[in-house]
């Protein structure tokens, strides 16, 4: 439906799923909406702190877009409930995510404003219909050093390089950090540096590992399902350990 861009509430600090834009990064996104039209939606819930109609709570590039930078009146929005401020903000993050329209450093930001720190990977993998290894290399950045951090948000490091850094003490993280920027510096492959800093390259790929889950599952076999991912990192150490001493408390052990 058409709503005005009057009655809807704009409060940038409710888009958590990224670091602040100006108008003119804005720009070519109004250009789109203005040859071709508005092809979703923003949505909205009922009422704000300011009296107007509405609060924006998905599509915050799109409303600024057209009304600060076409200027027109009305917008196309969808008026929805969301039954905590986790849930709205998880439902702007989600549509980012969908659109591909969000940087490294965004997502890894955007799931630490969201999300209270004690979440599990595996709850957040739910959540976010990622995979843990996704989520893993988004959520736990924030434990690793500042200067890494630094260099995801500056572009340097990827989800594959951070996964390499993981787990690992302060000195074997910055070390591995120097030889993943001289690696790239000499065109070397992923593979060429993760194999310099200790990670083999012979493992089971993907599908194999995916073939074996599933026959472990069929066997009601949950060790062993949990065994296979914390083995390709698809489960964190704690929670591998949490998972065997919950297991151990039941047995009576």
């Amino acid at each position: 439906m058409k709503l005005k861009c009057s009655d809807i509430h704009l409060d940038v600090a409710l888009n958590k799923s990224r670091l602040p834009f100006s108008l003119d990064s804005c720009e070519s996104l109004a250009e789109s909406i203005r040859d071709d039209g508005q092809d979703l939606a923003v949505k909205v819930t009922e009422g704000s702190p300011d009296g107007k109609l509405y609060t924006l709570r998905v599509g915050f590039r799109r409303f600024t877009a057209i009304h600060l930078i076409l200027g027109w009146e009305e917008i196309e929005a969808d008026i929805v409930e969301y039954a905590t401020e986790e849930a709205a903000a998880l439902a702007n993050f989600r549509e980012n995510l969908e659109r591909q329209d969000l940087g490294y450093f965004e997502e890894c930001r955007a799931l630490r404003d969201i999300f209270p720190a004690d979440t599990s990977l595996q709850a957040l993998s739910k959540k976010l219909h990622r995979s843990r290894h996704w989520v893993r290399c988004r959520w736990q950045l924030w434990e690793l050093e500042p200067e890494i951090i630094l260099g995801v948000e500056t572009g340097n490091f990827t989800p594959s390089d951070i996964a390499l850094m993981l787990g690992k003490n302060r000195k074997e993280q910055l070390e591995r950090a120097d030889a993943i920027r001289l690696g790239k510096s000499k065109g070397e492959t992923r593979d060429e540096i993760a194999a310099k800093v200790g990670r083999k390259r012979s493992r089971p790929s993907k599908k194999d590992v995916g073939k074996m889950l599933t026959f472990t599952e069929e066997q009601m076999r949950k060790d062993a399902t949990y065994a296979l991912l914390w083995s390709i990192g698809e489960i964190d150490n704690e929670e591998f350990i949490d998972y065997i001493r919950r297991k151990a408390t039941e047995a009576g052990r």
